[in-house]
């Protein structure tokens, strides 16, 4: 009974590092995508300070 009890312990401790380390990976995610976002339209406003040329 003892054995299990940790193994079912073990093994919510694991599901839940996962479940943040994706969370945290989420919003690493995000937040790039609104930094690029947000730096493509500052560049798009000043086009004489852009560092390559957009189609």
């Amino acid at each position: 009974m003892d054995r299990a009890g940790e193994r079912v312990g073990r093994k919510t401790v694991a599901h839940g590092e996962g479940a943040r380390l994706r969370v945290e990976a989420a919003e690493r995610f995000l937040t790039d995508v609104i930094v690029h976002l947000f730096l493509v339209r500052y560049f798009l406003q000043m086009p004489s300070l852009h560092p390559f040329p957009l189609f």
